[in-house]
This record gives structure tokens, sequence and C-alpha cells, in this order.
């Protein structure tokens, strides 16, 4: 029960929230069936276009150490990579700038 109620207690800011789905897929994994959100690549645009329900898709990539580099300059750093549709879809505050921009380009 602990984790159903954790699993549905979180991310509840969001303005779509009934509208936002996360898909999953069955992998068989030596006999055992391992869920995951790791989808194929192709997977969002197709969903985006041949199922017109779905005015957004997102890929996301899972949290990585990454090297930020800026002229001589160059630390690692944890972060996700996300499609530009990621903050059309997910309404979080920002503390500069226009979020649903941000992730068009690549840089700071």
């Amino acid at each position: 029960m602990l984790v159903i109620v954790n699993e549905v207690s979180y991310d509840k800011f969001n303005t779509n929230l009934s509208d936002i789905h996360l898909l999953r897929r069955n992998q068989d994994m030596n006999s055992d069936i391992i869920t995951g959100k790791q989808t194929p690549c192709p997977l969002a645009a197709s969903v985006r276009s041949e199922i017109p329900e779905v005015k957004y898709a997102v890929r996301e990539s899972q949290s990585s150490s990454e090297l930020l580099r800026t002229g001589d300059k160059s630390i690692y750093l944890n972060g996700i990579y996300a499609d530009p549709d990621f903050f059309k879809i997910m309404t979080f505050l920002s503390v500069e700038g226009n979020p649903i921009g941000a992730l068009n380009e690549p840089g700071p």
C-alpha cells in the first residue's frame, strides 16, 4: 500500500495532470518480465502522428552524469535529455526565461 500511495502522491502541481500518461514496456528478460519506461526512439513520433488524441509525445533519458564544457572550463553534472515538447506537457515554474522554448536549441 505504501508503494501505491507514493506513486500517486507526486507531480500533482501539473495543470495537465489528467492528460499526462507514461508509456511503459514489458520486456522478456531470461524468462522474467521486466517493466520499464525505455521505449524505442521512433515511438514518440509514431504515437504523435498515428493517434489523433495525442497532442504531444516526449522522449526523455534517465538521469546520468554528463560532461558539460564551455570554453576551457568543464564539469560533470547529473541531468536528463528531453524533447522540446517536455515543457508543453509538464508545467514547472521557471526561475528565468521561457521554459517552452528552453529545449529547442542545445546550449545555455
